[in-house]
């Protein structure tokens, strides 16, 4: 297990660092969610959850946005990704990167739901979703395929 929490350090070293630069336009692909999506897809809700209050604590301090939403999102991606995750076969691309994009739904919607002020109108959010959420589970599914081979060989 001691691998799986380097592997997760480096992740968050390098998304708080070096990835910041790796952006196209205004999307970043998201390295801690998709260790994150990985190794509670992989090992289960108990990792699912300590994983993501790690990584919701690492972004909560280190980000702009409220602590607390960033320890509660990342724990909840953690817990059903991890609970979902003895229904899939581990080593399918496919279920990972739907695990992937509904992860990502669900903290964008979320994000959007929870921080944006309650009189926005239809045509707000729908502008949200094309602009900003779909290119970006684009963008973040296209890096997971290398990221998903990249983890599986370690054989972590």
């Amino acid at each position: 297990m001691l691998p799986v929490f380097f592997i997760a350090i480096l992740s968050s070293i390098l998304q708080l660092t070096a990835l910041t630069y790796a952006r196209i336009g205004p999307f970043t692909f998201n390295l801690e969610l998709i260790v994150l999506v990985f190794f509670s897809l992989r090992y289960g809700l108990r990792l699912g959850i300590i994983l993501g209050l790690f990584f919701g604590i690492l972004n909560g301090i280190f980000s702009i946005n409220s602590f607390w939403l960033n320890v509660f999102l990342y724990a909840a991606v953690g817990s059903i990704v991890g609970y979902l995750g003895q229904w899939f076969y581990k080593e399918n691309l496919l279920a990972f990167l739907l695990m992937i994009f509904c992860s990502l739904a669900v903290i964008y919607f979320l994000s959007y739901f929870l921080e944006t002020p309650h009189l926005t109108t239809q045509s707000n959010f729908l502008a949200y979703f094309f602009r900003l959420f779909l290119p970006s589970a684009a963008y973040n599914a296209v890096v997971s395929i290398f990221l998903f081979y990249f983890l599986r060989e370690l054989k972590v």
